[in-house]
């Protein structure tokens, strides 16, 4: 948004200008790229998952389902195999189309961590807390429902305490 002020109905050549606020308005929020400072060569790459909600027919969403247990699987598997992983998640959203950008990775120590940022439309790309262990735990009422899967990855902070869950 900007704002300038003069008086009368024409804009004088020497207006000042008074205030700007950038915009944050779908679609002009900063983009991700999961490559900033990573060699994505070196990683193996799990997909992009889907949402599942929108899924027009029973088939699809059983499907795409499916592709979101799996993922579950690689995730699982890749941390117990300490390998260098990548997978892009799509999260439910109306409006906003967020996508979880989740790395497993060394730190600079050498110490195996889950790096997860999320990216929507909306807003700048936010980098959650990272996850030093990820384990599976039964579902919640809603993520059951939201989910359509028994038992979810619990993403663990280095006091044991849950990060987010997938």
């Amino acid at each position: 948004m900007a704002a300038r002020a003069f008086q009368g109905t024409e804009e004088p050549e020497d207006s000042i200008f008074l205030l700007h606020i950038p915009s944050r308005v779908p679609g002009e929020a900063l983009s991700f790229d999961p490559a900033d400072g990573r060699d994505l060569t070196i990683y193996e790459f799990g997909g992009q998952v889907e949402e599942c909600s929108w899924k027009p027919g029973e088939e699809e969403f059983r499907e795409c389902v499916a592709k979101r247990e799996t993922a579950r699987r690689f995730i699982f598997d890749q941390w117990r195999s300490k390998k260098r992983s990548y997978i892009a998640i799509h999260l439910p959203c109306i409006d906003c189309m967020p996508t979880l950008h989740v790395f497993l990775e060394p730190d600079d120590a050498g110490r195996w961590r889950i790096v997860s940022v999320l990216e929507e439309n909306r807003f700048d790309p936010e980098r959650w807390p990272d996850a030093l262990d990820v384990t599976y735990r039964k579902a919640t009422r809603d993520e059951r429902r939201r989910e359509q899967t028994v038992r979810v990855l619990s993403f663990l902070d280095s006091s044991g305490s849950e990060v987010d869950s997938f």
